[in-house]
């Protein structure tokens, strides 16, 4: 079964995330996963830590590795930051 999203919608999201990733990276804003309770897990459940510049912000939503919004979330942080930059 085919996925409803074309190859082109793929590829313009792939590209708008890397340039989000440069971007904030060169800005000093990073979006990473931290652990939230790692005691006796081998993948422990992690939340979302943003750091821009010296300020540090926690996320209130617990995920685990394995889970793709996880990831999902992360990339929409940082195309949030990028998009900003222009308003």
């Amino acid at each position: 079964m085919r996925s409803p999203v074309g190859r082109k919608e793929v590829d313009d999201y792939d590209e708008r995330v890397i340039k989000a990733l440069k971007y904030c990276w060169d800005k000093g804003i990073y979006a990473y996963p931290i652990v939230h309770d790692g005691r006796g897990k081998r993948c422990p459940d992690v939340k979302i830590q943003m750091r821009i510049g010296n300020k540090k912000v926690t996320g209130e939503i617990v995920y685990s590795q394995k889970d793709d919004r996880l990831y999902k979330k992360i990339n929409e942080l940082y195309l949030y930051h990028y998009e900003k930059r222009e308003q």
